[in-house]
């Protein structure tokens, strides 16, 4: 008996023993690594390598979460890391990079696509309840009857030559056919443009107005149709504004061309692959309606310049963004001939709008060649000491913006550059920097002691803006990917919350182009636009 008791005694400590080995490890929350779905918390999905939750439409994800299908067929609700993209290779396995900067399931029909989202044109598959989607809206109406031209005014007809067009001579108007009923998708009429719409039945916008010479005023455009749900109304097309505008050899025009010189900065902290500022660039290249293109100039790191300043070379352009002028970072820098100052003086006073930047390296004489083209407006870069430091980030939570420093320290009467721009939640990142001097600009941002960060003047019919820094340009500071710490560590401190930089740039293109008309226009819904 006294064996027995013994022997049970000796199990029950063994089972004890292997019940503490094999006690489950802690289990993983959303977000976290893992490799088996076991891994994860239950109900959570192990794909891409991390634990998501499950899903079967949008509306079962957190508020903004996106049901997509992963790599390995799990529905599942995306991580915000995984969420925006520049390029395909941006998105995780299985996921195309949308015309909207979103990771999107690519589809051909419909059915490809989760229940209660469709295939749209682009061939991604969008929730009908969560963002409004793009699709071809119903033709515009016939276009009205051709608009008198004021007095006479140029015309810019191509990028290389100028042609007056008498001021005789009537508006063009455009034509379109009649709109499709009941909001089925139709073709665009000539001159008007898919609209963001919240349903399957999208509008088309009625014939644009005829274009003017400088100085005129188009005629109204024609009565189009709006076709929305069952219901068909009229509308009519608005009419053009006066203006030089740039034109090809097929009469395409558009409104703003900017010309990027220098090179591009690249001393970010975007997460995981290095900064650059490929989001600037393909923003202003694809999600500006049409209305703004953007072109690079020597901008390959190790060339030396590969262009002049000259009349003919100006005239291409609107606006001119001036980078760090320099063949490679710390060297080569930059000189220009006192012909060249001239004539981009010239270009200002004629009407040109000049942007410029620094802080692209810890070199005193990075100053020295943008400085010797803003002598003739009165405005210079210091060459030291650096504006903003780590110090300023007094919370220790700028990773969580990729390293830059918050910067709210807006003119609140400088309307319109810091319209829509705060101290909270619409600021924009900065980190070291170039203090400026101007004794006769408008500031539009001051930091600490009233160290200027961003002036502006007008230059006879030109504007010249001169900015203190460059983070304004990195694809990190467009986005929502922390570094070094997790996106959930940071809620709601992330670049993606508390930065506006495309409100920032609107502000900027629409006023050193002079745009009063409202030309310029940005796709991007959370810009709020005059």
């Amino acid at each position: 008996m006294v064996a027995s008791r013994q022997r049970i005694l000796e199990l029950t400590i063994v089972l004890a023993w292997l019940a503490a080995g094999c006690t489950s490890p802690m289990k993983i929350n959303v977000g976290g690594t893992c490799i088996l779905n076991s891994d994860c918390n239950q109900g959570l999905v192990c794909t891409w390598g991390k634990c998501h939750d499950a899903c079967h439409t949008s509306a079962d994800c957190p508020a903004g979460g996106v049901c997509v299908t992963s790599s390995d067929q799990s529905n599942v609700c995306q991580l915000p890391g995984e969420m925006y993209c520049i390029y395909n290779h941006d998105c995780p396995t299985g996921l195309i990079c949308g015309v909207d900067q979103k990771c999107r399931k690519q589809c051909q029909v419909d059915i490809d696509c989760l229940y209660g989202e469709i295939c749209t044109s682009e061939q991604i598959c969008v929730d009908l309840n969560s963002a409004p989607i793009v699709r071809d809206g119903g033709a515009g109406g016939t276009g009205g009857a051709p608009g008198t031209a004021g007095t006479s005014g140029s015309h810019v007809i191509d990028s290389d030559a100028s042609q007056d067009v008498p001021g005789s001579a009537a508006g063009v108007s455009s034509t379109g056919g009649a709109g499709s009923a009941g909001g089925v998708s139709g073709t665009a009429g000539a001159g008007s443009e898919p609209l963001p719409c919240p349903g399957i039945g999208c509008m088309g916008s009625g014939g644009a107005g005829g274009i003017a010479s400088a100085g005129a005023i188009a005629g109204a455009g024609g009565t189009g149709v709006i076709a929305s749900g069952t219901d068909a109304s009229a509308v009519d097309g608005g009419g053009g504004v006066g203006g030089t505008y740039q034109c090809d050899d097929a009469g395409n025009c558009q409104c703003l061309t900017i010309a990027s010189l220098g090179k591009v900065a690249h001393y970010g902290n975007q997460s995981g692959t290095g900064d650059n500022t490929d989001a600037f660039q393909l923003y202003m290249n694809t999600q500006t309606k049409g209305t703004a293109t953007m072109a690079m100039f020597g901008n390959v790191v190790g060339s030396p310049r590969n262009f002049t300043l000259t009349a003919d070379f100006l005239k291409k352009y609107d606006v001119v963004i001036l980078q760090a002028l320099e063949d490679s970072e710390y060297t080569g820098f930059w000189t220009f001939t006192s012909d060249e100052v001239s004539a981009l003086s010239d270009w200002v006073n004629k009407g040109g709008g000049l942007i410029t930047m620094s802080g692209y390296g810890s070199q005193s004489q990075e100053v020295d060649p943008v400085n010797q083209l803003l002598a003739p407006f009165g405005i210079s870069y210091q060459p030291s000491p650096d504006i903003f430091v780590q110090s300023d980030c007094t919370d220790n939570m700028c990773y969580c913006a990729d390293g830059s420093i918050p910067f709210g320290g807006w003119n609140a009467s400088d309307s319109p550059l810091v319209d829509n721009l705060n101290s909270t939640d619409r600021q924009v990142g900065v980190s070291m920097g170039r203090p400026i001097t101007c004794a006769d600009c408008q500031v539009m941002g001051t930091w600490q002691t009233n160290t200027f960060v961003g002036v502006h003047k007008q230059v006879g019919a030109g504007r010249v803006l001169a900015w203190a820094d460059e983070w304004v340009t990195y694809t990190s500071q467009w986005a929502g990917d922390p570094l070094y710490i997790g996106k959930d560590q940071c809620a709601p401190r992330t670049a993606d919350k508390i930065y506006a930089i495309p409100q920032f740039w609107y502000n900027v293109f629409r006023w050193v182009a002079g745009d009063g008309s409202g030309c310029f226009q940005m796709a991007d819904t959370t810009v709020i636009q005059r």
